[in-house]
């Protein structure tokens, strides 16, 4: 016997996430509750440029009550495409417009399956003198990144502690190393 969802009610809707309450029955027969929350998918970049530093942000995140070190990110909006989510992402965030063919994803990868659905797409994404201009940042309303700068592939992984930015240090690792 497989798992079968035998209720859902949906607890709360948020902004970016909604919270439900399943009841399930178990391959065992025995029902479960789970609390799950359901959100959109993410996009991450891992950003290298031309003398292989890498582009580290700085930015406040709530759940964690400081600023941390990561690399550009965010929220896929509805049927929006991951590589226009990443494009817009990179522009609003640092102010570098890049041509969509530098863009590649890497993978996408689920990112804490025990309560939530959401998967981020990770990108790698390089640079060169040819393929990106700086223009103006466009942060969302409520967003506000405190700065960025380029460093070593070392450093940024030192610095850097989300899964999804990991994720994207190792593909990069992967693809450097063949």
């Amino acid at each position: 016997m497989k798992p079968k969802v035998i209720s859902s009610e949906k607890l709360f809707k948020g902004a970016i996430f909604d919270l439900y309450r399943l009841s399930i029955k178990l391959a065992n027969g025995v029902v479960a509750n789970r609390e799950i929350i359901k959100k959109s998918d993410s996009i991450t970049m891992l950003v290298v440029n031309e003398d292989n530093k890498v582009l580290i942000e700085y930015e406040y995140r709530s759940p964690l009550y400081k600023t941390v070190a990561g690399f550009p990110a965010g929220l896929i909006t509805k049927d929006e495409d991951p590589y226009v989510t990443a494009r817009r992402e990179l522009q609003e965030e640092t102010g570098l417009l890049v041509d969509p063919k530098a863009f590649k994803r890497v993978g996408i990868y689920t990112l804490s399956e025990g309560f939530t659905d959401e998967r981020s797409h990770v990108f790698i994404v390089k640079l060169t003198k040819n393929n990106y201009k700086s223009v103006n940042k466009d942060f969302d309303d409520d967003e506000y990144i405190e700065g960025w700068k380029w460093v070593s592939l070392n450093s940024a992984e030192n610095q850097v502690h989300s899964a999804a930015a990991n994720l994207a240090i190792k593909e990069f690792r992967n693809i450097s190393n063949n």
